[in-house]
């Protein structure tokens, strides 16, 4: 089974779902986009991914995550859905059951540094009682950080090592030194805490085949210190795009292509029983 579990579903009715990104400034790669839910199921289809979990995107509809729902409802035997919520907000506990009880998301998504938005608030005590509902909830928390916010996600570490989290792009690391990847460092030193896990998109396999890197040598070394089993792909499809003519298609080529040196058992956790292990709803 195969599961992209880094999608961005776009409405194409604005009238009805309308814009409203983060920060106000929207993505410039989705501008112009739209993704429905049957859009991405004829994609899904053509490059024979299975399963797939849709992310609200942030920089798009913000935290209005409606639309996300009305695509995981209408198809639950495809899709689990991960929402966004303002977690500094006083009401962010109540806010985040809402949508995991009432609208039937499987996990959220903390976006802290992207495109459009950065801040420092990650690990703000202010957000610890949402750290503790999604405790209460036993849902996993994506968080999006680049790795200047390492430091803070450590802190989260030690303060919630019972509840789950997902490393969005791996907080892109840089990694073109290669081997041993000391400029990664940050990275590789989560890796003692059992409870994160980490998400590498496409955007993390093309930078690891720059300078003296390769995607063997890096993945080897992940797995050495995270074990395949905290290792999930998602493409970040559509502000990841591949070749002209299979935009999508070929991003699930190119992931078969890399991870081919894998034995069979780690290649199968990374490309979909790491994710149903954190959203049992993909079995």
């Amino acid at each position: 089974m195969i599961v992209d579990t880094h999608i961005h579903p776009i409405a194409d009715n604005l009238e009805l779902y309308p814009l409203a990104p983060i920060g106000g400034q929207q993505s410039e790669w989705s501008k112009g986009v739209h993704l429905t839910d049957e859009q991405f199921l004829q994609l899904m289809a053509e490059a024979g991914v299975d399963k797939a979990t849709l992310v609200q995107g942030s920089t798009v509809h913000g935290y209005d995550n409606r639309y996300l729902v009305e695509c995981v409802k209408r198809h639950p035997d495809k899709f689990v859905g991960v929402c966004c919520i303002d977690a500094m907000e006083p009401d962010a506990p109540d806010t985040l059951s809402y949508w995991i009880e009432e609208q039937g998301m499987r996990g959220v998504r903390l976006f802290a540094a992207g495109s459009t938005v950065a801040g420092n608030w990650l690990d703000d005590p202010q957000t610890f009682p949402m750290w503790e509902r999604a405790r209460a909830l036993k849902i996993p928390v994506n968080v999006q950080t680049n790795a200047a916010g390492l430091p803070m996600v450590l802190h989260l570490l030690e303060h919630f090592g019972d509840v789950p989290m997902i490393l969005d792009h791996m907080s892109g690391p840089q990694v073109e030194d290669g081997p041993p990847y000391a400029a990664a460092q940050s990275l590789l030193d989560l890796a003692p805490f059992p409870n994160i896990s980490l998400k590498f998109t496409n955007g993390n396999l093309n930078a690891a085949v720059k300078g003296n890197s390769t995607v063997q040598a890096l993945f080897e070394l992940l797995i050495a210190k995270f074990g395949a089993n905290r290792l999930l792909w998602g493409s970040n499809y559509p502000s990841t795009t591949g070749s002209p003519d299979a935009p999508y298609k070929s991003l699930a080529d190119t992931l078969r292509r890399e991870l081919a040196f894998l034995t069979p058992a780690d290649r199968d956790l990374l490309v979909g029983g790491t994710a149903a292990s954190l959203y049992p709803d993909l079995n």
